[in-house]
């Protein structure tokens, strides 16, 4: 457990991480092209970046991910580690240090209720929900083992709803997003455009309860294999202009090369600046 702290204070800077609630993502991007890196064999590799996705995962009270990812990553259990140690030493921090009994709820987004019924992160859920459409709801019945299937509404951002209802869960302090940026762009107030108001087209701004209030975001410098490149990620203006406060870096050359892991953090309106937020 001390291992732990010292690795993340290594990486972030000092946090009091029991304090540090909200609606966290995570995500690994290329730099050159600022590109989301698709999980694979052609993925620069980064234990340091495993590092920071298990660390989230050990914060979460739920973790929100979608029916693409499941379909991709048909061997994703959502574990802190894949390393039995480190992983034993993740729940003893996440008990001890965070005072969470409980493993973290699932929740699956998915438009089209295709979804790999048999997935390991759907299996062997104790708790959670799918949020889907009407569509979805017709397709995947009431419930899948144990998630309920929930209809969200058609006119709002889908994760707005997941996150919104997920935080209404008792208990639920911090939900951690492991989805691509088709889904979870949302979670980030549109890009400003100097001299012209938002307009009603743009997309939906997302209510403080459903705001990204932390990234976690691992960014490779070296050149991406063209089966590695995914999605583009949001700008860094648009990054910079939701979270309004630097972001705290560490250069790090790990396995694959350079990369730098930035912890982003939304200071809203009557909160301190500090090291907890």
């Amino acid at each position: 457990m001390t291992e732990i702290e010292e690795r993340l204070e290594a990486l972030y800077g000092p946090v009091d991480w029991p304090g540090a609630t909200g609606v966290i993502h995570v995500a690994a991007i290329g730099a050159v092209e600022r590109v989301v890196i698709i999980p694979g064999r052609a993925a620069p590799a980064s234990e340091t970046d495993r590092f920071a996705l298990g660390a989230a995962r050990a914060r979460a009270d739920a973790i929100v991910t979608t029916g693409a990812i499941l379909r991709a990553e048909p061997g994703l259990r959502h574990e802190a580690s894949d390393d039995p140690g480190e992983n034993r030493a993740f729940e003893a921090w996440r008990r001890i240090r965070l005072g969470r009994e409980m493993p973290p709820m699932r929740v699956v987004l998915t438009a089209s209720g295709r979804i790999p019924l048999e997935h390991p992160a759907i299996r062997d859920a104790r708790a959670g929900f799918i949020w889907t459409t009407a569509r979805g709801a017709a397709r995947l019945g009431d419930r899948v083992g144990a998630l309920a299937v929930l209809c969200g509404d058609a006119r709002e951002e889908g994760i707005h709803g997941a996150v919104r209802e997920a935080r209404a869960r008792p208990g639920v302090e911090t939900v951690s997003i492991e989805a691509g940026p088709s889904a979870s762009a949302a979670l980030y107030r549109p890009e400003p455009r100097p001299g012209r108001a938002v307009q009603s087209d743009r997309p939906a701004i997302p209510t403080a309860e459903e705001a990204c209030d932390e990234l976690l975001l691992s960014c490779f410098e070296g050149e991406l294999a063209e089966p590695a490149k995914g999605p583009a990620f949001p700008s860094s203006r648009r990054i910079e202009a939701h979270f309004r406060t630097p972001p705290h870096e560490t250069p790090v050359v790990d396995g694959s090369g350079r990369w730098v892991f930035a912890r982003y953090r939304r200071i809203v309106s009557g909160e301190a600046l500090s090291s907890g937020g």
